[in-house]
């Protein structure tokens, strides 16, 4: 599986999506860009119990 980096910082882009460690019912706002190796493919979220969160098609 291809992996691609995640850019913490950019200023094309605002604001930037800090890192946070959320509870339950808390929200966090902010971009995130990602550099991704290809066009096509999907995104998948894992929380820090590597359960999945939810996966974007892109």
């Amino acid at each position: 599986m291809a992996r691609g980096d995640a850019i913490v910082t950019s200023t094309t882009f605002g604001p930037p999506l800090d890192p946070v460690i959320l509870n339950q019912g808390e929200q966090a706002t902010g971009w995130l860009v990602l550099d991704v190796s290809t066009r096509h493919g999907q995104l998948t979220l894992h929380d820090a119990n590597n359960h999945q969160l939810g996966t974007w098609k892109y």
